[in-house]
């Protein structure tokens, strides 16, 4: 029985720094008369918000919180499901848009071709009136896509937005990778190097029923995706659930969360996503999910400093250094200040040693780079293990996003409930 596909509907770490009440950004513009309401949504560690605006005469006006990145949703009420979707605002690669101070951002008129709707004024006038870069605005949009997995204003398909009703359906990824070196697994010597590699050897798929569903009926539950779905129910050689048929091979989590494990080196399912319960139905449309290029877009780096400089194997451990990074065709760079103040990522790593201690070290939100003490006194960890007591090692992050990502190293199986990473507990509840 497998039982690699852990659960999270927690942050990783604390919330971002907080905009003042007072930041508000106004986003206003022309659309055609077959929209009716524009819907803001941001999923931001966790925190779901989503702001509906209705339209006047083809006006729009919608006030945003600062700070955040929110993807805009041209919608038709009078219609049910997904089908309310008119378009997606979109501008080059960006399917989100943060602005980082109070603002009033004209888009102009509001053009729909598909589900894609464009403004009429220029990336370059809103690069401005968002406050940031170029190059900090190309990275958010090479990870941007999977907050689109929010945009069916009806995801329960009843014919009225949920915003209305109080539903708030959620839809969450797990991107598990091993640590490796030079296409082999890492040890804990490795991490003296700092040019560990992530080798993808999973994702986990999942959805919580909003409170008012009640628990998953987990007798009578699947998932059906519109793409094939690789999973691993009988091995690596599984074979593809065709879209549109029912999976039924699931993995449980709390009594309201439920969802599939798919297996590496197959392009994970894109487009829509419906979950049912019983009698209970979630439509998520325009789900974008990584492809296995972007899987390493924003990354942390870790590295040991040992006491001894000269230390290569079997070290006593004197600092923890982190360096927030993206891979590109170059290979990897380092986020800048900018980068990682929109990005916010968030990131814990765990350490369990051969007697059973355990040491958890969290990456300080909003800094690039750092450098955090070895000997820290909160933990049972004795300060003078070395890294041939390091039996396994997991570095769990995400970005604002809400994309999870968990790398690791070594064997877990004795972590305790309180040192084992978030994200993967040992679960065996699969039908």
């Amino acid at each position: 029985m497998m039982n690699r596909f852990g659960f999270l509907l927690t942050s990783l770490a604390a919330c971002a720094t907080s905009t003042p009440d007072d930041m508000v950004a106004t986003f206003h513009g022309q659309v055609g008369s077959s929209v009716t309401h524009v819907m803001a949504v941001s999923p931001v560690d966790g925190d779901l918000k989503k702001v509906v605006a209705a339209t006047t005469e083809g006006t729009f006006s919608v006030e945003v919180a600062a700070g955040r990145p929110w993807a805009f949703v041209f919608v038709d009420a009078t219609r049910t499901g997904s089908a309310m979707v008119r378009g997606v605002l979109r501008s080059d690669t960006l399917d989100t848009f943060n602005p980082q101070v109070g603002s009033d951002i004209d888009l102009g008129n509001i053009s729909i071709d598909g589900r894609d709707a464009t403004m009429a004024g220029s990336s370059e006038a809103l690069d401005q009136a968002l406050g940031l870069t170029r190059r900090t605005l190309t990275t958010i949009g090479g990870i941007d896509d999977i907050t689109l997995r929010y945009a069916n204003p009806d995801i329960d398909a009843d014919g009225v937005m949920d915003t209305e009703q109080g539903h708030s359906a959620r839809l969450e990824m797990h991107l598990e990778y091993a640590l490796t070196r030079n296409g082999r697994d890492a040890t804990p010597d490795d991490f003296i190097s700092a040019d560990l590699d992530f080798k993808h050897v999973g994702t986990g798929i999942y959805s919580r029923l909003p409170d008012s569903f009640g628990i998953v009926d987990r007798l009578d539950a699947d998932v059906v995706f519109d793409q094939p779905y690789y999973g691993y129910s009988a091995g690596v050689n599984t074979a593809p659930i065709v879209p549109g048929q029912p999976v039924t091979q699931l993995t449980f989590g709390d009594e309201r969360t439920f969802g599939v494990y798919c297996r590496p080196g197959r392009e994970i399912p894109h487009g829509d996503y419906t979950f049912r319960s019983g009698a209970n139905t979630l439509e998520f449309t325009l789900v974008r999910p990584p492809t296995e290029t972007t899987m390493q877009q924003i990354m942390p780096r870790i590295q040991f400093v040992p006491r001894h400089a000269d230390c290569k194997k079997k070290c006593v451990i004197e600092t923890l250094e982190f360096a927030w990074q993206r891979h590109t065709d170059a290979g990897w760079i380092t986020l800048t200040a900018e980068e990682v103040t929109a990005l916010q990522p968030a990131g814990t790593i765990d350490l369990l040693f051969s007697d059973d201690t355990n040491r958890r070290f969290e990456l300080p939100l909003g800094v690039a780079t750092g450098s955090m003490p070895w000997n820290v006194n909160l933990y049972i960890a004795k300060p003078s293990h070395r890294t041939s007591n390091i039996t396994y090692a997991s570095i769990a992050f995400q970005s604002r996003g809400g994309l999870k990502m968990y790398a690791t190293m070594g064997d877990g199986s004795k972590a305790s409930k309180a040192s084992r990473p978030l994200g993967m507990p040992a679960l065996d509840n699969q039908r």
